[in-house]
């Protein structure tokens, strides 16, 4: 899956976030991977391009910092 895929399926579509006024970021460890408007780059590569792979952890937080949850990456 790729890092877009993942905001896209995940955080756009089941957790309703990440709409066109709210950002939206996406952290492995201290990582950005992932910036609504300002860090889209890596939108295109897959989360084993990026080193997610078994057992890291992805972290999603709005720009209000209100939230942040995680997700463990599995095979």
């Amino acid at each position: 899956m790729t890092l877009g895929g993942f905001v896209k399926l995940v955080v756009e579509g089941r957790l309703k976030l990440g709409g066109e006024e709210e950002r939206v970021s996406v952290m492995e460890g201290s990582r950005l991977l992932w910036e609504t408007e300002d860090f889209e780059d890596n939108g295109d590569k897959t989360l084993r391009e990026l080193q997610c792979g078994v057992g890291k952890f992805l972290m999603v937080e709005n720009e209000e910092n209100d939230w942040p949850i995680s997700f463990s990456v599995g095979s």
